[in-house]
C-alpha cells in the first residue's frame, strides 16, 4: 500500500508552452526546469521541431528548412507545420508527434524490462501553437497536463524578434528587420487564410498559468517557483494583484 500511495504522489507531469513568437520561451523553460528540480523531478524537454528534418526529408512537403538567416528559419518551419497539418488533414498532429517523443524518452527513462512505474519525471513541450494541439493533451494526460503562457507586450516582442534577427545578420541596427519581425508575429498569433496554420492567438488565455516576461519587480522566476509550490501543495499563498488582474483579463478575451 506504502509503494502504492508513493507511485500515486510522485506522478509524470507534464507541460505545454503557449508562447507568441518574440517572447522569452528559454527563460520560461528554464525557470520551470530548475524549480522542479528543486523538488526532485527529473525534466525532460520536448521540441517538436526537432524532428521536422527528418520528416522533410521523408515527406518533401517544402522546397527547403531553412537555418538561417533568422526569418527565413522561422518563416520555413511555420510553412513545414502548416503543410504537415494539411497533408495529413489533422490539426492534433504536431501533438501527437510530441507524445510520440515523449514515449520515446520514457522508454530511455524506464525501460519495459525494468518494470518500473514510470514516476517523478516532468515533460515540458515547446510549443504549441493551436486549440487541437492542447486539447489532446488535455485528452492523454488529464489533470496531469498544464499550459503555461508567456506573457509579453507585443511592441517588446517586435523589438526583441528584429534585433534577434539582425544578430542573425552579423548587423547592429533592428530596424531594418522590424517588417519582418511584424509579419512573422502577425503570422504567428493567427493566419487567417490558411486554415490549418498557427493560431496562438486563440489558446493563449487557455493557460492554466500566465507568466508574465514584463513585470520588473515580479520576475518570470518568481512567477514560476510560485506556479510550482502551488502545484505540489503549499497552500498558504494568495493570489497577487498582478495574477488576480491577468485572471479577470483572460475572462475578457
Amino acid at each position: 500500500m506504502a509503494e502504492l500511495i508513493k507511485r500515486i504522489v510522485e506522478p509524470e507531469l507534464f507541460f505545454g508552452i503557449v508562447a507568441p513568437i518574440g517572447a522569452d520561451v528559454e527563460i520560461t523553460i528554464k525557470n520551470l526546469s530548475d524549480s522542479l528540480k528543486d523538488f526532485g523531478y527529473r525534466v525532460v524537454v520536448i521540441k517538436i521541431t526537432d524532428i521536422f528534418k527528418k520528416l522533410h526529408e521523408k515527406l518533401k512537403l517544402a522546397d527547403k528548412l531553412h537555418e538561417e538567416p533568422l526569418e527565413r528559419r522561422y518563416k520555413s518551419y511555420i510553412d513545414f507545420g502548416d503543410k504537415l497539418r494539411k497533408h495529413f488533414a489533422d490539426d492534433t498532429l504536431l501533438a501527437q508527434i510530441a507524445i510520440a517523443q515523449i514515449g520515446d524518452a520514457r522508454a530511455q527513462l524506464f525501460p519495459p524490462e525494468n518494470e518500473e512505474v514510470p514516476h517523478k519525471v516532468a515533460y515540458i513541450v515547446r510549443q504549441f501553437k493551436r486549440k487541437e494541439e492542447v486539447d489532446l493533451f488535455r485528452i492523454v494526460y488529464g489533470k496531469l497536463f498544464f499550459q503555461i503562457s508567456v506573457y509579453s507586450q507585443r511592441s517588446i516582442r517586435v523589438e526583441n524578434l528584429a534585433r534577434k534577427i539582425a544578430n542573425s545578420h552579423n548587423l547592429a541596427d533592428p530596424n531594418r528587420y522590424r517588417d519582418a519581425a511584424e509579419n512573422l508575429v502577425k503570422i504567428d498569433e493567427k493566419e487567417i487564410d490558411n486554415d490549418h496554420g498557427q493560431r496562438v492567438g486563440d489558446i493563449f488565455h487557455e493557460a492554466d498559468f500566465i507568466v508574465s516576461a514584463d513585470v520588473p519587480s515580479y520576475t518570470p522566476k518568481a512567477q514560476i517557483l510560485r506556479f510550482i509550490d502551488l502545484l505540489f501543495g503549499c497552500n498558504s499563498i494568495s493570489p497577487t494583484k498582478i495574477e488576480y488582474g491577468m485572471y479577470i483579463a483572460s475572462l475578457l478575451l
